[in-house]
This record gives structure tokens, sequence and C-alpha cells, in this order.
């Protein structure tokens, strides 16, 4: 079946769009935003994935203010038309690719409202491709982006009204793709691990942003690494922007963390 992106020139395979290039059960499409003020007064977090192959559509939405959270979820039969991203009372859209989208939420009944803009700080990072192998068998396969940016707007918990300010409220954005285990898993043996290591960090500085990500598996080995340096565009007093209004993104060679201040585990070690 076609749909208003085949009038476009952006196929990757001889199928139509709404056709994914395979058609593994893991394939999926996904939004994710967070927000945060400097002064840790108020959190939130959205988020929206597309499994075409499950024919599922979710979406989640939460706040976290003052140390209370509040939360909606939304979950449908996904449409055909790649264009239409909402689903129950939450809307995604692109105002502007790779600067402007705007996140809606009308759930007064669970006490979250919501109509903010996230505009970017930084040109938009593709992080290098997320892939494992297990037993032969391509596990995950997926590319994510990252962008840092403002918000703009206001929402609303159980009432209250609260404004976005851009010079206040920071945050980030990822969207990713391919193929990466959702639902239940895959039948066979002995299968991947059940979970792995993942530390993702993107942080707001005043005159740059840095992003920092590791994956190791459950034995320690790394499988995925990320530093990257990201220049401010011009219109958030970063360096002067190119004739295409874009920013610099310097790649680090390698990358290593130390993680402080962990509490220590009460009782006996769990197993490994």
């Amino acid at each position: 079946m076609l749909d208003g992106f085949d009038d476009y020139p952006i196929h990757q395979t001889a199928a139509p769009i709404r056709q994914t290039a395979s058609g593994d059960l893991n394939h999926y499409d996904r939004y994710f935003f967070s927000g945060y003020t400097r002064d840790d007064h108020l959190y939130f977090g959205a988020a929206m994935g597309l499994y075409p192959n499950r024919r599922v559509i979710d979406a989640a939405f939460s706040v976290v203010r003052d140390g209370e959270q509040v939360s909606v979820h939304a979950s449908g039969l996904a449409p055909f038309d790649r264009a239409h991203t909402a689903v129950g009372p939450i809307t995604v859209e692109v105002i502007e690719p790779l600067r402007r989208l705007r996140l809606v939420v009308n759930a007064p009944e669970h006490g979250l409202e919501a109509d903010v803009v996230f505009t970017a700080r930084t040109e938009a990072a593709e992080e290098p491709r997320f892939q494992t192998v297990v037993d032969g068998r391509l596990a995950m396969d997926y590319t994510r982006l990252t962008q840092m940016g403002r918000w703009s707007g206001w929402l609303s918990v159980d009432g209250e009204r609260v404004e976005c300010r851009p010079a206040e409220v920071l945050g980030s954005r990822d969207r990713s793709w391919g193929v990466r285990p959702v639902g239940e898993r895959v039948a066979g043996a002995p299968g991947p691990a059940p979970q792995y290591f993942w530390l993702w960090a993107p942080v707001h500085f005043d005159d740059l942003c840095v992003l920092f990500d590791v994956n190791d598996y459950e034995d320690g080995r790394r499988w995925h690494e990320n530093g990257q340096l990201l220049s401010l565009l011009s219109g958030d007093g970063g360096l002067a922007a190119s004739d295409a209004g874009s920013a610099a993104i310097e790649s680090m060679r390698t990358v290593e963390h130390d993680i402080e201040g962990c509490p220590e585990p009460a009782g006996p070690a769990a197993p490994r």
C-alpha cells in the first residue's frame, strides 16, 4: 500500500514506505524528549514509538515536580499513514525538521496538559550505529540521533499551569529507528542477555554541549561508545554558523567514565 511519503524521493528499498526492510517484529521507530529546569524544580519526559510489524503505536508523558510524579500512557492500533504521529491524548508535530518540534498533551482527566515546543541549541548528532549479534543472529541494528535544545510553552499538572521559558527550561531529544528488542522475547535459545549496561549522558553548558554514551555487555565488554562536543547554533549564542546555518560536531577518539557516589547495596550481593 502507498502513502503520501511515496511521492518523495526518499525510498531506501524497492518497497513502499509503509513496508519495512524486513518483517522483523522488533522493527521500531521512536521519539524521546526530556526537559528540565536549571534548579531541578521541574522535569518532564515524553516518548512515542511506532512498531509497524506489530501494528502498534504507543506514547507516554511524565512530569516530576517537587518530588511528585504524574504520568499518562497511551497505546493503539498503528495508523498506516506515517505522518500521523498521535495516539490518545499525545501528539508529536515536526514544525521544522531537525530544528523545532511540538509536543501536545490533552489529558486533564489524568491531571496533565501540555503545549510545548523544542527548539534546537545544536545540530542533531548521529551516534555510531548500534549493532549486536547473538549466535550469528542480528539482535540489534539501529541508528539514533541526539539533539540539545530549549523548551517554550506551558504545561499543567493537576490544574496548575507552569510556564516553560527557553532561558530556564533546557532539554534533549533523540530519534531512533531500526531493529531493537521490543515486546515479547523472540523464541529460541539461548537468546540475548535480558539486560546490559547503558550510560547515556547529554549535558548542557553555557557555551557548548556534550554527548557521552557507552554500552557494555553483562560481562563488562564494551560493544558501543560515543563522545561528541556539540557547538551551539548561532541563534543560541554559539559559534558563527555556516551558510547552511549548521554548527560543528567534534567526535572523540575514545571515551571513559568513572561513576562516583553510588550507594552500596544493602544485604547480600545480588547474583550475577
